[in-house]
């Protein structure tokens, strides 16, 4: 029995130009970004559409353009009737994942990426630092490295990617040091990452105070299709328990290969990487056999998944 789960990408996955294909051809997404454009008062179109690689590596841009171009092509689903079992998302995309549900409506999902993004930026201004990815060691292995690197500064595991990559994140002297000892270690691989801070560490638990007044301030309900956590791996599904988890996913590390193993353990054999780029999907090629990825992004990757379910399902 095929069961379909729906994957929503985090920071990172952005392109300039991503979206338009499904804003020129949809109504539907076009009101999206319209409704946007209201809420924020802010000329997305243009940015996202129009602007350089340089302009979206701004995390309040980049997470705000992501967030957006993930709900379309999840409308681009529903249109065609494929709806998933279960939902997650990679960091930025947990909301995503949760907006798609119904767990927050379009203005507070819009309102919590932008404050969210603005916030870490602020953050990361006041206490910099870096993330980079360790491909090719056991994340125990990077655990001992992260403590060796302690006496140069802050620094922590970020992500479970898969079992062959994790990122760290923290202070840059102590991840420069982390790298260092990543690389003296046998790592296959080491991606200092394109992003403006030292997400999911410590030095972003300051956030959490804010964070936590703003989601009380708006409606939570329980998602119509259960949503995998990022800081457990388990699903969320009661409003006090998600705004609980989105608190500490700031500072704690998204544990994605559980999330993903938990998923297959429960039968879910076809995932559907719902935004920009192929990023979880590249994920989930990695020691992950039996399993369908497909993603959307666009008319051309919407009509090849349809395809592709039509002989599965």
């Amino acid at each position: 029995m095929n069961r379909i789960a729906f994957l929503f990408p985090g920071q990172g996955s952005q392109y300039p130009g991503m979206g338009k294909d499904f804003f020129e051809s949809s109504e539907e997404s076009r009101s999206l970004y319209r409704q946007a454009q209201d809420i924020l008062n802010i000329k997305l179109e243009e940015k996202i559409f129009n602007g350089g690689a340089e302009s979206l590596e701004d995390t309040s841009l980049s997470q705000l353009a992501i967030f957006l171009t993930s709900l379309s092509c999840y409308q681009r689903l529903n249109e065609a009737n494929i709806f998933p079992e279960v939902m997650a998302g990679h960091s930025l995309g947990e909301y995503s994942a949760l907006t798609a549900a119904g767990a927050f409506s379009l203005p507070d999902g819009l309102k919590l990426i932008q404050k969210r993004s603005f916030w870490m930026a602020e953050a990361s201004r006041e206490r910099p630092g870096k993330m980079a990815a360790i491909i090719g060691l056991p994340a125990a292995e990077i655990q001992k490295i992260c403590q060796a690197a302690e006496s140069k500064g802050v620094i922590s595991i970020a992500n479970f990617n898969s079992p062959n990559q994790t990122v760290i994140s923290g202070e840059s002297l102590a991840v420069d040091e982390g790298v260092r000892l990543s690389r003296r270690r046998g790592a296959r691989r080491v991606v200092l990452l394109r992003v403006s801070g030292p997400f999911h560490s410590e030095l972003m638990a300051p956030i959490g105070k804010k964070l936590r007044g703003l989601l009380d301030s708006l409606e939570v309900k329980p998602p119509q299709v259960p949503i995998v956590s990022n800081v457990n791996a388990h699903f969320a599904e009661r409003p006090a328990q998600i705004k609980e988890n989105l608190i500490k996913q700031l500072s704690q590390p998204v544990r994605w290969t559980e999330s993903i193993e938990n998923l297959i353990t429960q039968g879910f054999n076809i995932f559907v990487e719902v935004g920009p780029r192929r990023v979880l999907s590249g994920l989930l090629s990695q020691g992950n056999k039996g399993i369908v990825s497909l993603n959307v992004e666009d008319e051309k990757s919407l009509e090849r998944t349809k395809r592709e379910l039509k002989s599965r399902l």
